[in-house]
């Protein structure tokens, strides 16, 4: 009487099994292509110093790092795409491929201290500060940064004098306001590629999105951080805008937030 009940229990133990294994896979093609989008990113940059003031010698090795990597990278995303089509079979779900036709939009984000985040009709969004009932001027750009526990080792890894000592969430976020609020630090959206992404459909447009922390006096000091381009719970807000001032000089707008807590599409 009881075998069909327990063999109904047994499959979809089975089929939860295979479900975690290809989602365990799924993360780690994930840590892959960030690190190799981070050597992308560094590499791009510095060939584009080295056509300018570097030795052939130098072009050429900066050339084939570019190469080989840009090779990797479609070699995951094809992984990455087998991945996401078994769990498309095993979930019954959509297939996120990563194209821009598949991106949901959201309309209201909320995030762990009350903060509201709102799409605008003209592509940008807008802060509403719970704290202080401030509605902050809208921003140009939106990005999402991933917790520690999915970043934490890659940019550690990559980076361990400006993370040093890092070992969990509040740690690696201090590290990061210190560099947001820092007078000698400046920060650029950008590409895989290298290109710095202006508005929030340039952001949608690219392939892979870094927050790049640029120093004003040490270039050793520069660092990428892989980020999202669509929200989800858990990750940090990160927004930026530039604007003139009251000089009519150039003056860039920039915030880092709080966990997000609620999305509305």
């Amino acid at each position: 009487m009881n075998e069909q009940p327990n063999n109904i229990i047994s499959i979809e133990k089975g089929r939860e099994i295979k479900i975690n294994a290809i989602e365990n896979l799924k993360i780690e093609v994930e840590k892959n292509l960030t690190e190799l989008g981070l050597l992308l990113t560094e590499a791009s940059e510095r060939y584009e110093v080295a056509q300018k003031f570097g030795s052939e010698e130098e072009i050429s090795r900066l050339f084939d790092i570019i190469f080989h990597t840009e090779e990797s990278i479609k070699q995951q995303e094809k992984i990455l795409g087998e991945v996401n089509e078994k769990l498309h079979t095993l979930i019954g779900r959509s297939s996120e491929r990563g194209s821009v036709a598949q991106e949901r939009h959201f309309t209201e984000l909320t995030t762990e201290q009350g903060s509201i985040y709102l799409s605008l009709p003209d592509g940008r969004t807008q802060r509403f500060k719970k704290a202080t009932d401030e509605l902050h001027e809208p921003q140009d750009v939106l990005v999402f940064i991933p917790p520690y526990k999915l970043i934490g080792a890659t940019v550690v890894g990559h980076y361990p004098e400006i993370f040093k000592g890092v070992t969990n969430e509040d740690q690696f976020m201090q590290v990061l306001l210190k560099h947001v609020h820092s007078s000698g630090y400046t920060s650029r959206i950008v590409s895989n590629k290298g290109i710095e992404l202006k508005k929030n459909q340039d952001v949608s447009n690219a392939e892979r999105v870094f927050l790049h922390f640029i120093s004003r006096s040490n270039p050793n000091d520069n660092f990428l951080l892989p980020v999202s381009k669509e929200p989800k719970l858990g990750y940090s807000t990160y927004d930026t805008r530039v604007y003139l001032d009251e000089r009519g000089k150039n003056v860039r707008d920039r915030h880092l937030g709080n966990k997000i807590v609620n999305i509305k599409y």
